[in-house]
C-alpha cells in the first residue's frame, strides 16, 4: 500500500480523524489539526492498547512539551513492538507519510481490543454498526479525492477486521444462515404484497357487486334478474373453486411423487444392513467355491485311479488267459517276465506319483509348523522304504 505524502494538510486532517474515529471518551478537537492533536491521538490509542504505559495526558499537551511527548510516544511504540519505525522528529515535524502506518496499526489494535472485551456477544451488530459508521464518516467528512482514497483504504481494513471478529466468534454459519433468511424474508414480503394487492382487488370487486345488488334491490328490480345475477356469481365462484382444486391436486401429486422418490432412496441403516448381507453372501460363496474345488480334485484323483485300475485289470485278465500257454516254454516265460516287469514299473510309477503328491501337500501344510521338518523327513524315509520293498518284490519275481 502506498504511503501518503507528507506535505498535504488535508492528509494530516485525515490521519487525525482516523485516530479520533474510535470512541475512547471525550476529546478536545483542534481546528486546524496540529502536532499537539497528532500526539494526543497517538497517546489515546496507546493508552487504549496498554493502559500501564506512562504517557502525558492529552489535555496537558502544549507547544512547549510537544517534543517530550513525542519521545514518550516513540518509546511506547517500541515497547508495543510496533512493526513500523517512527521517530519523535517525524511526529512534531508532521511527517504524515511515516505517521500514517503507525496510526493505522494502532487503530486496528484498539478496535480488536474493544471488539473482544466490549461487544463480543453481538458480532453481527458490530459488522452492521461498523460499516454504517464507516460509510457515514466517508460520505460526510471527506470530500477531497486524496482524503477519500486514504479513508477508503482504512474502511477496507475495518471491514476485514470485522470479518475476522465474526470468524473469531465462530458464527460464520450463523451469518450465512442469516443472509439466506434475509433473502427468503424479502421473497416472502414480496409474495405478501402481491397477495395483499390481489385480495384488495378481489375485495373491491366484491364490494362493487354488493353495491350493485343493493342498488337493484332498492330500485325494486325484478327478482328473476337478481336470481340470474346471483346464479352467475355462484357459477363463477364454483369455476374458480374447481380450478383451485385442480391446482391443489396437481401440487399434491407432485409432493407425493417427491415423497416416493425419497422413500426409494435407502437410508444409512438400510445401506449398512445391505453391506452386512452382501458380506455374508460373499463368505458363503467363497466357502461353496472352496468345497467345489475340493470335490473336483477328489473326482479327478478317483478318475485317474479308475483308469489305472482298468489297465491293470485288463493286463491281469490277459495274463490269466494266457498263463498256461506262456509257462509251457522258455519264450513264453521270458515274455511273461517282461509283462510282469511292465506291470511292476507302472505300479511303481503310480505309487511314486502318489507319494510325491503327498510330500508336496505335507510341505505346504507344515511349512510354518515347528514339526514340519521332522514330518517331511519321516515321509521321505517312508517313501524310501516303500521303494526298497518294491525293488525286493521285483528281484523275487525275477528269481522265480
Amino acid at each position: 500500500m502506498a504511503e501518503p505524502p507528507s506535505d498535504s494538510p488535508s492528509l494530516l486532517t485525515a490521519v487525525v480523524g482516523l485516530l479520533e474515529s474510535i470512541d475512547l471518551g471525550p476529546t478536545r478537537r483542534r481546528h486546524p489539526p496540529d502536532a499537539a492533536a497528532l500526539v494526543a491521538g497517538l497517546s489515546r490509542c496507546i493508552r487504549a492498547v496498554d493502559p500501564e504505559l506512562s504517557l502525558p495526558s492529552p489535555e496537558t499537551l502544549t507547544q512547549d512539551n510537544i517534543r517530550e511527548a513525542s519521545h514518550g510516544v516513540e518509546e511506547a511504540l517500541k515497547l508495543l513492538n510496533c512493526p513500523h519505525p517512527l521517530q519523535a522528529s517525524d511526529i512534531y515535524s508532521l511527517e504524515v507519510g511515516s505517521v500514517y502506518p503507525v496510526a493505522r496499526w494502532l487503530v486496528n489494535h484498539v478496535r480488536i481490543r474493544i471488539g473482544v472485551t466490549g461487544d463480543e456477544e453481538n458480532p453481527l451488530w458490530q459488522l452492521n454498526g461498523g460499516l454504517g459508521a464507516a460509510r457515514t464518516t466517508f460520505e460526510s467528512r471527506y470530500s477531497d479525492p486524496e482524503e477519500k482514497k486514504l479513508m477508503r483504504m482504512h474502511i477496507l481494513e475495518e471491514m476485514q477486521l470485522l470479518h475476522e471478529k465474526i470468524r473469531a466468534a465462530k458464527v460464520d454459519s450463523v451469518v450465512c444462515r442469516l443472509m439466506l433468511l434475509m433473502k427468503l424474508l424479502k421473497v416472502l414480503e414480496k409474495k405478501e404484497l402481491d397477495c395483499q394487492s390481489d385480495n384488495t382487488a378481489k375485495k373491491s370487486d366484491l364490494e362493487a357487486k354488493i353495491i350493485q345488488l343493493e342498488e337493484k334491490i332498492s330500485n325494486n328490480c325484478d327478482s328473476k334478474s337478481l336470481h340470474d345475477d346471483l346464479d352467475h356469481c355462484i357459477s363463477l365462484s364454483l369455476e374458480k373453486l374447481h380450478l383451485a382444486k385442480k391446482e391443489l391436486a396437481a401440487r399434491l401429486r407432485m409432493v407425493l411423487s417427491v415423497r416416493r422418490q425419497l422413500e426409494d432412496v435407502p437410508s444409512q441403516s438400510e445401506l449398512i444392513q445391505y453391506e452386512r448381507r452382501f458380506s455374508e453372501l460373499n463368505i458363503n460363496i467363497e466357502e461353496i467355491h472352496r468345497q467345489t474345488r475340493k470335490y473336483y480334485a477328489t473326482y479327478n484323483a478317483l478318475l485317474e485311479l479308475k483308469e489305472l485300475m482298468l489297465k491293470e485289470t485288463s493286463l491281469l485278465n490277459s495274463l490269466n488267459s494266457q498263463f498256461q500257454d506262456a509257462i509251457s516254454d522258455t519264450a513264453g516265460r521270458l515274455k511273461l517276465i517282461d509283462s510282469m516287469e511292465g506291470i511292476l514299473k507302472g505300479i511303481k510309477q503310480f505309487f511314486w506319483i502318489r507319494q510325491h503328491r503327498q510330500i508336496v501337500l505335507l510341505c505346504r501344510s507344515y511349512r510354518k509348523c515347528k514339526r514340519g521338518s521332522r514330518l517331511i523327513r519321516e515321509s521321505a524315509i517312508h517313501l524310501g522304504r516303500s521303494m526298497r520293498q518294491q525293488q525286493l518284490v521285483r528281484d523275487a519275481v525275477l528269481v522265480c
